[in-house]
């Protein structure tokens, strides 16, 4: 089952926003009520695996922008931003992705927090096949 970066954002949307995060859905930058938060998910590296499998390593960049300006809540909102994607799996589909590492920064009163997910998918433009029901091997039946 191929996984997207829409279905990746969708999950991490949903997590920030279970932990009373205000995740802005869209792109706009102007007018929106803080604390807000926005979610990015982009593939950083696709790489072919073999004939029909790509090696995908998607970054998720999540922005914080907080009511009130300050370092102390970019970095209380970085505390509980880690808290909800780097002690538990992230279920996305079929699959359970661990992070293992996030980056923080801190720029003129707006927090952002990287962090990668890596997986092995089919390609594309992979063949499909219908699943086996059953298989005989010799012997007698």
């Amino acid at each position: 089952m191929r996984i997207t970066e829409t279905d990746i954002r969708e999950v991490c949307v949903s997590r920030l926003t279970a932990a009373g995060f205000n995740v802005i859905a869209t792109e706009v930058k102007e007018g929106f009520h803080k604390p807000a938060v926005f979610v990015n998910v982009y593939p950083s590296t696709v790489t072919l695996a073999g004939a029909d499998l790509e090696d995908v390593t998607d970054t998720i960049d999540v922005q914080y922008i907080p009511a009130e300006e300050t370092t102390q809540n970019c970095a209380e909102a970085a505390v509980k931003i880690r808290d909800c994607f780097m002690y538990r799996t992230l279920d996305v589909k079929n699959r359970h992705f661990t992070v293992e590492s996030m980056e923080t920064d801190i720029d003129d009163h707006i927090l952002n927090v990287y962090f990668d997910v890596n997986y092995t998918q089919e390609t594309p433009n992979g063949e499909e096949y219908e699943n086996m029901e059953e298989l005989r091997l010799g012997g007698i039946y």
